[in-house]
């Protein structure tokens, strides 16, 4: 189910990143080594067994990391907009901030969704 989700997940956000500044920058779990920042990394979890019509709860966490948190945010909203105009299969459950390098002010923004696969 994993592999499924992912592979769900990464069709969603390259289209809900098309004309922005990470629109080639999408990794599941983990970005190349040389990728320059803004980019997105996402992971996913299933909440075990499917429910009685076969479907299985996933939750999504997306990570938009930026120069800072602003960048960040700003990036952050334009996929969100995207993903929760064109998705209704989608659930929004919040999102937060934190920094990567504090003396470069790097930052991330990271907001999270639950779907039924």
């Amino acid at each position: 189910m994993i592999l499924d989700a992912s592979i769900h997940a990464t069709s969603i956000l390259e289209e809900a990143a098309l004309g922005t500044a990470v629109e080639d920058k999408i990794f599941w779990e983990l970005a190349e080594q040389t990728t320059q920042i803004p980019f997105v990394v996402f992971t996913v979890a299933d909440s075990g067994p499917g429910t009685k019509n076969g479907l299985t709860e996933i939750e999504v966490n997306v990570r938009v990391f930026g120069s800072s948190i602003t960048a960040s945010a700003t990036i952050a909203k334009q996929l969100r907009n995207a993903i929760d105009s064109n998705n209704t299969r989608w659930r929004d459950r919040g999102a937060r901030s934190g920094y990567t390098n504090t003396d470069a002010k790097e930052g991330y923004i990271e907001i999270t969704y639950n779907f039924k696969l």
